[in-house]
């Protein structure tokens, strides 16, 4: 690898706050296991740092420490706030702040009642990443299905592609092949 993409790969890793490593669902142990060894490397940096793979079998899960991070974010600082019917009741929504209080304000159509608080549910979520690392995805499509939904990949995103095999498509900013 020459210096200018080593360069290259170390300020994409320094100017990531959240980071997701998503390993392809066909890839073989060594891609596996190789995922998992740069999720627990990166994780010590204190970044939010996320890894999606295969479920580990019982002999994975024997061999390699750390298996149980898998598909788990170490953080979820985001708050959906989704509201049932919002096509049907909801016009517009707001925002203002209070004192210290963010008040989100759920503005109604006229000619309807307007939602209740059964209708409002909350989750967290874990932040988008700045930086994607895809070990072992041919293509695209392929990362894109490994991906949860939460984490659908942003245009801005920064992807880097490290790969044993020939792609079926060149797809990340960054090549590793």
């Amino acid at each position: 690898m020459d210096d200018y993409l080593k360069q290259q790969i170390t300020e994409h890793i320094n100017q990531a706050q959240n980071i997701a490593i998503s390993v392809n669902k066909n890839a073989d142990f060594d891609a596996f296991a190789s995922g998992l060894a740069l999720f627990l490397s990166l994780h010590k940096t204190g970044k939010s740092i996320n890894i999606i793979a295969k479920s580990p079998t019982i002999g994975d899960a024997q061999m390699l420490y750390g298996v149980n991070s898998i598909g788990m974010s170490n953080e979820k600082k985001n708050l959906i706030i989704s509201i049932d019917n919002a096509v049907k009741n909801v016009d517009k929504v707001t925002y203002f702040l209070d004192g210290n209080k963010l008040k989100v304000v759920i503005h109604a159509f006229s000619t309807t009642d307007g939602i209740s608080e059964k209708d409002i549910e909350f989750e967290k979520i874990s932040p988008k990443p700045d930086l994607i690392i895809a070990i072992a995805q041919p293509s695209l499509n392929s990362l894109k299905t490994d991906i949860t939904h939460e984490q659908q990949i942003d245009p801005e995103t920064i992807i880097l592609s490290i790969n044993k095999d020939p792609l079926i498509q060149k797809f990340a900013q960054i090549n590793l092949n």
